[in-house]
């Protein structure tokens, strides 16, 4: 293949030796010519058969057949306070906070504000500010004792006390604006055979926030997650049933401290997410 360095002005004479342009038919195949766009202004390698233009001052390359020379539009930029007022509008209208899939250009509001509960905090739709690493939540209230019969209430924590089980689940999960962020999760699992079905729905006729699930074949679990759930419903219940087992009373103790330094928003510093994890550590040892 001959290739030869062409100055603009020899391009389409050289082109001409090697291509007709009126019948569209290729002279010579092997003609390869290191060449200048005049559109991109740079240099490339150009074959005759990649040229199909009768008026040839100089090869257009590939990347600029079919483009031109005009200036780019300017790109419509929709102004922050445009997406705020984009939110506080939706809100009147549908009376409460929106969803991001109410609310049209959701993915640049998430954007340009990190998260969607940040940006409803800049239209001033939520009351707590947003933290470095996680939202600040006001601390759940107790909620009340159940009102359980007590022989019920001592036959289910003694359930619990040899097939329960109180932890902390720990995670991570990634977002766009701050990276990995560490998660910790009270769980309050019991696991029993699939004959004793009917006490697990006594468990959730007391926690309503629970499920059942199937663990196994012959195993049904009744689980309970969250802070939420563990302050309101979780705790409650076996502060009033205590337990009899003196190792499941120091488990528990232990996991309510965990989950009550949760609940003070301890994880948001790093201090506070190494004492929870040497809690947590420490929830089922003997």
């Amino acid at each position: 293949m001959s290739r030869k360095y062409l100055r603009p002005d020899e391009v389409a004479q050289r082109y001409h030796q090697y291509y007709d342009f009126q019948t569209q038919e290729v002279i010579n195949k092997k003609l390869q010519v290191w060449t200048l766009c005049p559109q991109c202004e740079k240099w490339h390698w150009s074959a005759c058969t990649a040229i199909r233009c009768g008026h040839i001052s100089s090869p257009i390359c590939k990347k600029c057949i079919g483009t031109t020379n005009l200036p780019k539009e300017p790109v419509n930029r929709v102004d922050n306070k445009e997406l705020l007022n984009r939110l506080k509008t939706r809100a009147v209208e549908l009376g409460r906070n929106p969803k991001a899939a109410e609310v049209k250009g959701k993915n640049t509001i998430i954007c340009r504000f990190g998260s969607w509960n940040e940006a409803l905090y800049a239209a001033g739709l939520l009351p707590f500010s947003p933290h470095k690493e996680t939202f600040y939540r006001p601390p759940f209230k107790c909620g009340p004792p159940p009102d359980t019969p007590a022989d019920l209430g001592y036959f289910l924590a003694g359930l619990v006390a040899g097939e329960g089980c109180f932890s902390i689940a720990r995670g991570s999960y990634k977002t766009i604006d701050r990276g990995e962020i560490e998660s910790f999760t009270p769980t309050f699992t019991i696991g029993l055979h699939n004959s004793d079905t009917s006490i697990l729905k006594t468990f959730l006729w007391i926690f309503p926030c629970g499920h059942i699930y199937r663990k196994t074949e012959s195993i049904n679990h009744f689980t309970a997650i969250g802070i939420e759930n563990a302050v309101r419903y979780v705790i409650p219940f076996f502060r009033k049933f205590d337990f009899r087992n003196t190792f499941k009373q120091q488990q528990f103790r232990r996991w309510c401290e965990v989950v009550e330094l949760l609940n003070q928003n301890a994880h948001l510093s790093p201090g506070g997410r190494e004492r929870i994890k040497k809690k947590a550590m420490q929830i089922n040892r003997r």
